[in-house]
């Protein structure tokens, strides 16, 4: 799993089942997890996932940026490295990030 947050979530809220039932299906021993904490491991792991790509994505336009000098990492448009400044580019790209 790649969140470790929700991974620690279900493991902390997960308890052992070790006696059985008849025809039950399942192999002994295994773990429950109260359906809320799996739901609230789900929210957290999805929006780590969210963050994960969305810097993905600044970067990648980043990379991208007509305006970037590769030779020095500089803006062509403000002179200052990348990053460095308000850039209209940028928080435009990330505004529409952010609208869903």
């Amino acid at each position: 799993m790649k969140s470790q947050k929700a991974e620690k979530e279900l493991y902390d809220g997960s308890w052992k089942v070790e006696v059985g039932f008849e025809d039950e299906e399942f192999d002994l021993p295994y773990y429950a997890v109260r359906v809320d904490v799996a739901q609230y491991a789900i929210e957290i792991a999805e929006k780590e996932a969210e963050e994960r790509i969305r810097a993905k994505a600044i970067e990648e336009h980043r990379k991208r940026c007509f305006f970037r000098n590769f030779r020095n990492d500089e803006c062509a448009n403000t002179a200052t490295k990348c990053g460095e400044h308000d850039c209209f580019y940028m928080d435009e790209f990330i505004q529409k990030l952010n609208e869903k």
